[in-house]
């Protein structure tokens, strides 16, 4: 008898569970203003005891919820949420040797957010359940400005340089730093990385413009507060883009620079900055120790429909160079008179600034513009590491790509060409080296300041976020080294090189270029550009 029970005791064992899917559905319903959808896949089945004979049999229902989404009435954007929940069913009381599931729900509820907004909902039995939505003071602010990209002049008022498609231009930023220091800051992307613009307090459009940009948030060296955004600079960048005297080109500024120095030509003057002007920061604040940014917007009051993203030559930015301060679109562009005074008929909502500030660019600005591109300083030097500057902003080109074969070489000739005959002229891709192989990052801090549309300056929102600001009048973005730069030759830049022209007196070229015969080409690891250094 006691052999017959320890068989049967063996069969229980092994088949202890026992479990169907009956139906999976897409359920609708409406809550707050907007509709919340899900799906509640239910599954049942059978099971037993382990150790008594005869064992307990009971059945359970379970019913799992996942792919929740929200469509918010206000702004016809449906949000997809993260979330999934269980509820189990028995139909009675196991003993304590049952290999039942566990009844109840888990977890209890779940609370899933969007822009502006909580969603609670409690997990329970099919169809049964109850979802709330809860709002959470939101808005957004008005930078000045967001450095988009520093583009570098390669040597040569007819060389060029082509960022498409392939090529990694944009930059990792994060706002922590304007935040006073007990202020909680975390970053997100809602709307699957699509950027929308704001107008009157709201969001308004999905993008859309000839510039592409493309942001996600990412945890870049351990922070959690980054966000990357990524700018596809559609088609030939040519420096210097104005016709100059050739010898206005290569002349030393510091012809004796004294030991240690690298060599500096003002062909820097000719880099530029592309500047997003119209940038908005959509964010929550739910207290003033608290704020959650979710990456970039823009405001439909500038352009309408289009980002505006301004390129302006490093040159008209610094008194240095002689060029004299913006006049003409630029003096335009970089007064932002749209931000106060728009022209546009549904833009009823003008920015208001901190006492003292305003919207246009200030010679404040400018110089924090222009420290960006430290090649423009003629005191900078690389102090090589390995193949990344000592401050580990540049790092060696990956290769350069010739005749369509990817080489280990990293240095363009730039010879001129004597006896009547033609400048010389090349074409090279330059690729990337994998930033993660690099061993060093590198951050640069920007400070500028930021206005608030009147709607949102006295509201809830509104007074949160400024209380959590170190300085009540400044934002400060740190931008940092890109996580997103890989080796080989899927993604690169054109770089088309022209060398010095030669007027040839019958012995000589007049002037003879006495500048270097050749240039390094470094990767910008915080903007993904290209440099083109002087070999000395």
């Amino acid at each position: 008898m006691s052999g017959s029970w320890i068989t049967r005791f063996a069969v229980i064992v092994t088949v202890t569970l026992f479990a169907s899917q009956l139906f999976a559905t897409t359920i609708n319903e409406s809550v707050g203003a907007g509709t919340l959808s899900y799906t509640a896949a239910v599954s049942s089945g059978t099971c037993y005891g382990k150790t008594t004979y005869p064992p307990q049999q009971l059945t359970w229902t379970r019913t799992d919820y996942y792919g929740f989404s929200y469509a918010d009435n206000a702004t016809g954007i449906d949000y997809s949420l993260n979330g999934t929940g269980v509820y189990v069913q028995l139909s009675g009381t196991p003993t304590s040797d049952t290999n039942c599931p566990l009844s109840g729900a888990s977890p209890a509820s779940l609370t899933m957010g969007g822009f502006g907004f909580n969603i609670g909902f409690t997990v329970c039995a099919y169809q049964t359940c109850n979802a709330t939505r809860s709002n959470v003071p939101s808005g957004y602010v008005d930078p000045d400005y967001v450095l988009a990209s520093i583009v570098y002049a390669p040597p040569g008022p007819s060389s060029y340089v082509t960022y498409g498609a392939t090529a990694y231009t944009g930059s990792s930023a994060t706002i922590k730093s304007s935040m006073a220091q007990s202020v909680s800051v975390s970053a997100t992307v809602g709307w699957g990385g699509s950027i929308f613009s704001w107008l009157n307090g709201a969001v308004a459009f999905k993008v859309n413009s000839s510039v592409t940009t493309t942001q996600q948030a990412s945890s870049t060296y351990g922070s959690s507060n980054t966000i990357t955004t990524g700018v596809t600079l559609s088609g030939s960048q040519t420096f210097p883009g104005t016709p100059i005297p050739w010898t206005g080109w290569w002349t030393t500024v510091n012809p004796d620079p004294g030991p240690g120095a690298g060599p500096y030509y003002n062909m820097h003057d000719y880099d530029q900055a592309y500047l997003w002007l119209n940038p908005v920061l959509p964010m929550e604040a739910p207290s003033s120790s608290s704020v959650t940014w979710f990456g970039y917007g823009y405001d439909y009051c500038d352009q309408g429909p289009f980002i505006d993203v301004y390129p302006i030559q490093i040159g008209f930015l610094d008194p240095t160079s002689g060029w004299g301060k913006p006049v003409g679109a630029n003096a335009t562009a970089l007064a932002r008179g749209w931000a106060t005074n728009s022209t546009w008929a549904v833009c009823d909502d003008p920015q208001v600034f901190p006492s003292g500030d305003g919207p246009a660019l200030t010679s404040t600005d400018y110089a924090a513009i222009v420290a960006q591109d430290p090649v423009f300083n003629q005191s900078y030097q690389l102090n090589l590491s390995g193949i990344t500057s000592g401050d580990g902003r540049f790092t060696a080109t990956g290769g350069l790509i010739e005749n369509g074969v990817l080489t280990t070489a990293t240095d363009i000739p730039f010879p001129q060409e004597g006896g009547g005959a033609s400048p010389y002229k090349a074409d090279f891709g330059a690729t990337y080296t994998d930033s993660m192989s690099i061993g060093k990052t590198t951050s640069t801090a920007n400070t500028q300041g930021y206005g608030v549309v009147s709607s949102l300056s006295g509201s809830i929102f509104g007074t949160n976020f400024q209380s959590s600001l170190s300085s009540s009048t400044k934002l400060t973005f740190t931008y940092s080294t890109q996580n997103v730069f890989t080796s080989g030759s899927s993604h690169y830049v054109n770089v088309h090189i022209q060398g010095p022209p030669c007027n040839w007196t019958g012995s000589a070229c007049s002037p003879v270029y006495d500048g270097p015969a050749e240039f390094d080409v470094y990767q910008d690891n915080i903007f993904g550009s290209f440099m083109f250094w002087p070999v000395s």
